[in-house]
């Protein structure tokens, strides 16, 4: 017990010596961990199975897709149906709604004006708080009766 106390007070005596984090400090280190996330997001890939089937009985079908990153989004890909790639008509099929996704996020991106709600790396401090607005909009008041004797 008293060993519990002592690391709870060392806990706590720590966490009062550390300086509070400027925001400035704390915004760019959010930046720059966004960068090297998004980065790293293109080159995740992964697998996903489906197996259709009915309760007590053998799979009826298996269908696999690729989650890749398209556009700075997520995209599922369909590749494969009962462990075979896809043929002819299909594999034409999803590889025309892979370039109308493409075309379609790429027009929506390039047509998008600035949003200043949206911070990009090297916006100081001081202009994220001027875009900002600090102004009262309404004010709510409140009244209540009191039941009566």
């Amino acid at each position: 017990m008293a060993s519990l106390l002592i690391a709870v007070l060392a806990i706590a005596t720590y966490s009062f010596e550390q300086p509070t984090p400027e925001p400035t400090s704390i915004l760019d280190h959010a930046l720059t961990t966004h960068g090297q996330q998004e980065s790293a997001q293109t080159h995740y890939v992964y697998r996903e199975q489906f197996d259709n089937c009915q309760p007590g009985s053998k799979i009826l079908h298996t269908v696999h897709y690729d989650w890749i990153s398209l556009e700075a989004a997520s995209y599922r890909k369909l590749v494969a149906i009962n462990g075979k790639p896809l043929k002819n008509k299909c594999a034409q099929q999803e590889d025309q709604r892979f370039q109308m996704t493409r075309t379609e996020r790429c027009t929506s991106d390039a047509s998008k004006k600035a949003n200043p709600s949206q911070v990009k790396e090297g916006v100081s401090f001081e202009a994220i708080i001027d875009y900002m607005t600090h102004d009262l909009t309404g004010q709510d008041i409140v009244t209540a009766e009191l039941p009566g004797p």
